[in-house]
């Protein structure tokens, strides 16, 4: 008879250092200060997925884009469901930004989805989705 182990779920101080990435995302992007957002928030082989956009390999393909993206006025990034273990963690959550486009503010909610992988430098994000739930306006 064998015994298979279940990986352990996320404890309380994994979850915690996920909900102050986030934290220091909405920081970062609000300071403008997409090298440290992505040198210390995301895993070299990330995977974002922009809306109507190509997708972004890697953490150079990502401060491209960034660096492209609108000045931000407001930014908020609340989590909704954090779940995970063995180093693997899987987070949904919202958002409600403000950017400046040309001179005009431009209100955005909508939701997002990222994959995070614990490594020796921490968790870290390897897959990063969002959409709107409208178009902006």
């Amino acid at each position: 008879m064998s015994v298979q182990m279940q990986p352990a779920d996320l404890n309380s101080a994994d979850a915690e250092e996920i909900r102050e990435s986030a934290r220091r995302w909405v920081q970062f992007s609000l300071d403008r200060d997409f090298d440290s957002l992505t040198n210390e928030l995301l895993a070299e082989d990330i995977q974002m997925m922009p809306p109507d956009h190509p997708l972004c390999t890697g953490r150079a393909a990502c401060l491209a884009y960034l660096n492209e993206y609108p000045k931000i006025e407001r930014f908020s990034l609340p989590i909704e469901d954090l779940t995970g273990g063995a180093g693997i963690a899987i987070v949904r959550g919202t958002f409600d930004i403000t950017v400046n486009i040309e001179g005009n503010s431009i209100d955005s909610v909508g939701k997002w989805l990222a994959t995070y992988r614990k490594g020796s430098s921490g968790w870290l994000m390897v897959h990063d989705q969002w959409n709107a739930d409208a178009p902006m306006a």
